[in-house]
């Protein structure tokens, strides 16, 4: 009895089998929410006046509502001249991170604190961000589940079931366009941008 007891066992055994597969999962969505940081120079040979200047500056970016930053630093100015080290005043920098939806709203903004005396303006390109529909992809990604257990079982004419789900999340890069030199401020050139899923699956059936 006991060696037959096994016998079973070792065949149900050798009928179990595992199925290993990834599978990818996406969702297109309306690009809407833009980024970018702008950084600004200034050189005067009054630090009390680079100070005010970057203050004013601070006061108008927190009115507008769509940049947050504002940490300056200011340093002595050198410049080396037949081996000798003359001071020309000092320079300070500072740097505005900038999230919105809105290009004009962006470009005034960018208007007023050029306009500022004695600032040199820089900026990186704007970026456009990717909704991460995190709920929406991990709901796909678990009705696939289902749905493939299913078709297992019946393929095989056998009880199958989820073993293991493993979650990597992995997102488009973002579209942009540069627009450092222009103040136009016309929005990227992308309609629309793609959020990603891959999923690792591990069925076992028997």
């Amino acid at each position: 009895m006991k060696k037959l007891f096994l016998l079973i066992l070792s065949i149900l055994y050798l009928n179990a089998f595992t199925i290993y597969k990834n599978e990818t999962f996406e969702i297109k969505s309306p690009a809407k929410i833009m980024t970018t940081n702008f950084n600004l120079q200034m050189k005067n040979r009054n630090d009390d006046i680079i100070i005010e200047t970057f203050n004013k500056i601070i006061k108008e970016v927190r009115k507008s509502k769509i940049c947050e930053g504002g940490k300056f630093t200011i340093n002595p100015n050198y410049e080396w001249i037949k081996n000798k080290k003359i001071f020309r005043g000092y320079q300070g920098y500072i740097s505005f991170y900038c999230t919105f939806k809105d290009t004009k709203r962006y470009a005034n903004l960018i208007s007023k604190v050029k306009n500022e005396k004695g600032i040199i303006f820089s900026q990186n390109r704007i970026n456009f961000i990717a909704p991460t529909n995190k709920n929406k992809l991990e709901n796909k990604a678990y009705h696939y589940a289902i749905n493939y257990t299913k078709y297992l079982t019946k393929t095989f004419k056998t009880k199958c079931k989820i073993k293991e789900i493993h979650l990597n999340n992995g997102y488009t890069p973002h579209f942009y366009r540069n627009m450092t030199k222009s103040l136009s401020m016309e929005a990227p050139i992308q309609k629309s941008v793609i959020s990603k899923l891959s999923v690792s699956y591990v069925f076992e059936c028997n």
